[in-house]
């Protein structure tokens, strides 16, 4: 229980340091997460998306063949 109140005491008196490393941690965390993100929705453009919808066919509603279903 003594270590409990000395950790306490510990981060009453440091409250402002603790928050400051709470905030950069969460900062670099968010900004991993962003990094992330973007690195995995480069492979999905529209355009690889539209080849994949388009399935064995070929066709595409761009080739102006909409309404052809083989």
């Amino acid at each position: 229980m003594n270590k409990i109140q000395s950790l306490n005491k510990y981060f009453t008196y440091h409250k402002k340091y603790l928050l400051i490393t709470l905030n950069l941690s969460l900062l670099i965390f968010v900004t991993l997460e962003v990094m992330i993100f973007i690195e995995l929705s480069e492979g999905y453009s529209k355009y690889a998306l539209n080849e994949q919808a388009v399935g064995a066919s070929g066709g595409s509603w761009a080739d102006g063949d909409a309404g052809t279903y083989d």
